[in-house]
């Protein structure tokens, strides 16, 4: 494996969410789009803290964010950001 990859929290979710589609895929279930993970997975239990983000809401949040925001400069080099509170 490439130095950083595949070895951080959010890499190891993705993978038991990915593991827990397969196998219910294996199993005779359709998921088809965003929904029918969401709903098998919550069924299953799998992802007790899972959201789904429907696209009304999120043209709702589009509508009121700024428009004026700006770019941060230099994310694409950002590798790992600590928040200490």
């Amino acid at each position: 494996m490439a130095a950083g990859n595949g070895k951080g929290a959010p890499d190891g979710i993705g993978a038991v969410i990915k593991r827990a589609a397969d196998g219910a895929v294996l199993h005779s279930e359709d998921i088809v789009n965003a929904v029918s993970l969401y709903d098998t997975l919550t069924k299953k239990g799998i992802a007790p803290h899972l959201f789904l983000i429907t696209d009304d809401q999120f043209e709702e949040q589009e509508k009121t964010a700024p428009k004026d925001l700006q770019a941060v400069n230099g994310t694409m080099k950002i590798h790992q950001v600590n928040i200490y509170t």
